[in-house]
């Protein structure tokens, strides 16, 4: 629940505490002891409301639980010594104080219990300057004190292979089961941790300090998913004044990708001679069915969308190819900036993913145009492990159930009986590597 707090203070004399709203009190909790009684000076009135309407919730998103009955209240001088007391508390807690001028420290508690008994619901302390003959205004702000927490994660929208993040929801309660709320860092802060043994996974943060934080999930997109173990943990003190661990968990299981099984082909697709067409891919034979295709037949070729390989088994065709070149990479920008955006180019930054001439430049090709306006592509060393896994990977993200591998018979082996005639027609110079 969320309230105000104001302190109002008119005083040039010791603080003292005259009454409450609920019944006053003047008994202390155990270990506490009032200081002896100066003289006191004009008199000034502090109020705690235990309910606020919402529009009052929302300017001051500070914490009081509804289930406060009391609450304790200690002013210590500069140099002096602390007086203490003790206010029963109904809708609101209000006392009437007196403080000394000069540097004071504030300190509240509030109780589940009546005469400042049971646990604790949050505190809050701060210091003031009180000057003489003048209202001063003091505020304070409740910090949580956590008995319970819970943690839930949503992790339905991750999937195997892609990367992504999600929201954690960690909630703190109080001693009565009301939820801890607002912008005012608990008494002490929420550690968050992570269990992942195949590191998918990471947090944003591993401290939650207020109520209304946010922590979230990243992870990695790796094929073989997730398995994570999220635990946020702090300390409490129950009613007996002793210090308690605190935990909570939950699991996040991002399940390994699963290739689609071949289907069976259809009936009508085992009487025609085996043969192969492209089927959606490069805009060609965009307005035929899969299922007349899958009919039609045996093979076919996507380009860079896997999904109408999907449609072509799924209504019995048997192969649905992926494109793919494991030697070259299109889309390549000036030499100047060696930058390629194109398939597994551009997930290779290192110069040693790829073939060099003897000037230290790319060996590169220019098909479809001239050096200004053509396709400038560049040659991948397939020795690299770098670029061996990125083909991989492009693969297994491409669909279909085979790979159409371009240029696959492209040497590396410089001499004339290894084929360098391939490198020498294509780019015109051997690779140095």
């Amino acid at each position: 629940m969320l309230s105000r707090r104001f302190l109002a203070i008119t005083s040039t004399a010791l603080v003292t505490f005259a009454a409450g709203c609920g019944g006053g009190g003047s008994s202390l909790p155990g270990g506490m002891k009032a200081a002896p009684p100066i003289p006191a000076g004009p008199l000034s009135t502090v109020v705690i409301l235990i309910k606020s309407s919402p529009t009052a919730a929302a300017r001051r998103p500070l914490y009081v639980s509804p289930a406060t009955k009391s609450l304790s209240i200690t002013v210590t001088p500069s140099g002096g010594a602390p007086v203490s007391s003790i206010v029963n508390c109904a809708t609101s807690c209000q006392a009437t104080i007196q403080a000394p001028a000069g540097v004071d420290r504030f300190a509240i508690a509030l109780y589940d219990g009546l005469n400042a008994t049971g646990n604790i619901l949050s505190s809050g302390a701060t210091t003031a300057t009180i000057t003489s003959g003048q209202t001063n205004s003091v505020n304070i702000s409740f910090g949580g004190s956590i008995a319970k927490l819970a943690i839930t994660a949503d992790a339905s929208s991750l999937r195997a292979g892609t990367a992504g993040s999600i929201p954690l929801t960690v909630v703190g309660y109080d001693a009565d089961g009301y939820t801890i709320v607002g912008a005012t860092p608990y008494n002490v802060p929420i550690t968050l941790s992570l269990a992942d043994s195949a590191a998918a996974t990471s947090l944003s943060t591993t401290s939650m300090t207020v109520p209304n934080a946010t922590p979230t999930l990243t992870y990695d997109g790796a094929q073989s998913g997730a398995n994570a173990t999220i635990t946020v943990s702090t300390t409490g003190t129950n009613s007996a004044g002793a210090t308690v661990p605190i935990s909570a968990s939950t699991s996040v299981v991002v399940k390994a990708a699963t290739p689609s099984p071949t289907p069976t082909p259809g009936a009508s697709a085992a009487l025609h001679i085996p043969n192969y067409a492209y089927y959606q891919g490069f805009n060609l034979n965009t307005r035929v069915s899969a299922t007349w295709f899958a009919q039609h037949f045996t093979m076919t070729q996507q380009g860079g969308s896997p999904q109408y390989g999907a449609a072509f088994l799924a209504a019995g065709g048997k192969y649905a190819m992926s494109y793919t070149d494991p030697n070259l990479v299109p889309g390549c920008t000036w030499p100047a900036t060696y930058r390629c955006t194109g398939p597994m180019g551009n997930v290779l930054p290192n110069e040693s993913s790829w073939l060099h001439a003897s000037d230290g430049t790319r060996l590169h090709v220019i098909s479809d145009g001239a050096q200004s306006n053509g396709n400038w592509q560049e040659r991948l060393n397939p020795a690299d492990p770098a670029v061996q896994a990125a083909f991989a990977a492009f693969t297994a993200a491409a669909g279909g159930n085979s790979v159409f591998a371009d240029d696959a018979s492209a040497s590396v082996d410089p001499t004339p009986a290894g084929g360098s005639d391939y490198d020498m027609y294509k780019f015109g110079a051997l690779p140095r590597e």
